[in-house]
Formats: structure tokens, sequence, C-alpha cells
């Protein structure tokens, strides 16, 4: 059994910004006359947390869900000694049938079987986003939803896989194929290429201005990459509605195929001050696969930060508590940290290093509802990786901040 890394520490569980990252590799469905070694692999970048991922399997024949598995909290990407195209360590979470025998596997879903076909396997992110549709043996009655559903090859009644190749998620140019199964390293038709996974953003983050939101976000890596659109909506689970495409600005265009880091911006000027806005990243390849990014939000406010008694009547104080995304991230020395306070609170901001250890403390204070800003110098401080903390007694929350000299 391949031991899957659980847990870790709170501070690693905010360093996954790749959950998008996470992709269907191979699918062992149907073995020569009886069926005992059937399991599903996921691919991703080595600690990326994927805790609460959803596995649904669907019957081709009128398409009611046979079974949904979720995947458990703080389960993690294995670092299996792999590279992708670009550099970044991967690994391979296998999850097998309970009374089936496979080596190298991490989880087991139950002892409901997977179905010969047509029949599909749905991946879905924390969120419910879906992330892939992929059917065998035709695609029988399952249809709608995006990315589409796509069928990947017959399942032929032997002991091999379906198994995706070096381009993993969906390429244009190569599909998966009918190989001998390897749960848990690489497939036998990923060998002998570079692995590469598509765009590989490492950051997507808003952050409200004077009747604005500014839009950023940072790809390490893309392949078959067409552009990006953007959606909006009031709620994090509302309904999005897209506001910016790539097909119509040029901004929003890909690179292409590309494995250096390439930094995307965009102003939404169509909102108003102190309402939260929540904005989703869809990023789309050369063959019509849409791959939906985790939402961000943000609040635009007026320049103001401590609400006095005198105007505090005559604004829309916020609903609620929340800590936005520092900008800019990375930063050399200073970056701005806002947060907004929906009641009176006794506030301790603080940053911690890697190691968990408190050097700075931004604010301890009390301090009135509204939306507050504060800023970091780190110029006395090494480069690395630092968290910051919002404590108010009732709400706290972390986030991951970078500095570069």
């Amino acid at each position: 059994m391949k031991r899957a890394v659980l847990g870790l520490t709170v501070f690693l569980f905010f360093l996954n910004g790749r959950a998008q990252q996470v992709f269907l590799n191979e699918i062992r469905a149907n073995d020569e006359s009886t069926d005992d070694g059937e399991f599903i692999e996921l691919i991703g970048p080595a600690g990326t947390d994927v805790g609460n991922w959803q596995i649904e399997h669907y019957n081709g024949s009128g398409g009611d869900l046979i079974f949904s598995y979720t995947i458990p909290e703080g389960t993690m990407i294995p670092d299996d000694g792999v590279t992708d195209i670009s550099g970044q360590q991967i690994g391979f979470l296998v999850i097998k049938r309970t009374d089936h025998t496979v080596a190298n596997f991490d989880l087991e879903w139950g002892s409901t079987s997977l179905q010969n076909g047509p029949d599909g396997i749905l991946l879905r992110n924390p969120a419910g986003v879906r992330i892939q549709a992929l059917t065998w043996n035709g695609l029988g009655d399952l249809a709608g939803g995006l990315p589409p559903w796509r069928d990947i090859g017959s399942e032929q009644n032997t002991d091999n896989s379906l198994s995706a190749p070096d381009t993993v998620f969906e390429s244009h140019a190569k599909s998966w194929d009918y190989v001998l199964p390897t749960p848990g390293v690489l497939n036998t038709n990923q060998a002998t290429g570079d692995i590469s996974l598509p765009v590989q953003l490492s950051l997507f983050q808003a952050f409200g201005g004077d009747s604005e939101v500014r839009l950023v976000w940072i790809t390490e890596a893309e392949v078959d990459n067409l552009g990006f659109i953007l959606e909006r909506a009031y709620d994090q689970e509302g309904d999005f509605m897209q506001i910016a495409s790539y097909e119509s600005l040029d901004a929003l265009k890909g690179a292409g195929n590309s494995s250096e880091k390439r930094e995307y911006e965009f102003i939404d000027p169509t909102v108003f001050n102190n309402i939260t806005y929540w904005y989703r990243l869809i990023d789309v390849s050369v063959c019509g696969v849409h791959t939906f990014h985790p939402a961000v939000s943000a609040t635009p406010a007026a320049a103001t930060n401590n609400l006095d008694e005198e105007t505090s009547g005559e604004l829309q104080m916020p609903e609620h508590f929340e800590l936005n995304k520092n900008y800019p991230n990375p930063f050399n020395p200073e970056t701005a940290i806002g947060y907004q306070l929906s009641a009176v609170s006794d506030v301790d901001l603080s940053v911690y290093n890697s190691l968990g250890e408190k050097v700075v403390t931004l604010v301890m204070e009390r301090q009135n509802a509204g939306v507050h800003q504060v800023k970091w110098d780190a110029s006395s401080f090494p480069s690395g990786i630092y968290y910051y903390v919002l404590h108010t007694g009732s709400y706290r929350d972390i986030k991951k901040m970078i500095l570069l000299r």
C-alpha cells in the first residue's frame, strides 16, 4: 500500500494554489473474466490537497449515478519522485475497489463495481466544480455540462487500463491508450515523454479598489491554452456570469504552449463599493475544454480605512469578516494586507515564517467595523514564504505571501 500524505500542518494546507491541476490519469474498469483489480488513479503536483474532491461514477444507459466517493479531508497527492515538463514534482493517488487487489493503492472507495460501459467518471473539486467527465465504450446517454463528456476509448475486457498520455488532460493531439495497468507510477504510454499538465496556475487574486476590482493571475506553464474567461457572481455558490473573454480581449489570450512564468491582469470597473464580488477564472484549451479554477472574492471600497462615528452611518457596513489576499504578491519589500470587520472587534493581525514562528505583529488593537488595510515593510526579513493570520476572537483566517529579493 502506498502511503498518502495526510495532514502535515495547518500552514501547509494554505500553500495549495494548485488544486485545479489534479486530473484523472488511469481507469481500470473491466478485467478479463473475473473483475478483481478495479482502480482509479489521479495525477497532480506533489503536496496538493485533494481532501473533499469527489469522484462520481455514472451509468451510460440512462445517466444514473452509480456511486459517489469523497476523498477524505487532509489527503495529499504523494511525491512519487516524478517531475513534469516544467520541473514541478508530481505524484499519483490510487483509489481502488475495497475487495480488489491493486499495487501501490492509497484509498478505497467501497465495494461498488465500475461498470463495463458505456459508463463514465466525473471528477469534481471541493466547491463542486466539474473538472473532468470521461466515458469508456461510448458516451451512451451521458451528455451536457462543461467540460463535456469525452469518450476516451474502448474497455476491451482484458487486464489492461485506459491510460492518459504524456499530455495528461484532453490534448487535441493525443488520446488515451489501452495498455498494461501501472497504479501509482507513470503510465506505460507516459514513460517515454515529458509529462505536461495544462495551465499551471500559481496565483489568482482579486483586489478591491475604489469602484473597481483588479484581478491578477500567474501561470507557471501553459499547454494548448487558447486563453481565459472571467466570470462574476455575488456569492461563492451563486450564478456566475461571464464578464470578459479571450475571444474579445487580447489581454486574456493564452500563450499556447509555454514553460515560462506569465502574468495576467484584468480590471473590472463595473462594480459598486462595499459589495463583495466573487470571480471565477476559466482557461480554454485548443480543443475547447474549459478548466475552472477556484473562485476568489474582493470588496471594492473608497480609499478610507477606520470609519469614525460621523461617516459610519452613511456607508454600507460589511456583512461578514474577511481577510483579503495581499497585494502585490510576490512582493519586495512592501505589501498591503486588507481585511473587513462586520462588528467592533479586538484584532490580531500577525505574520509567521514557514516554520510557524511569529515574526511580526501588524495590528493588535480594538477596531471599528469597516474596511481596513495595513502595509508590511519586510526590508529586514529574508526572502521566503510567509503567512499572515487574522484573529478577531470569533473569526480566524490565514493566507500565504512570498517575499522575493
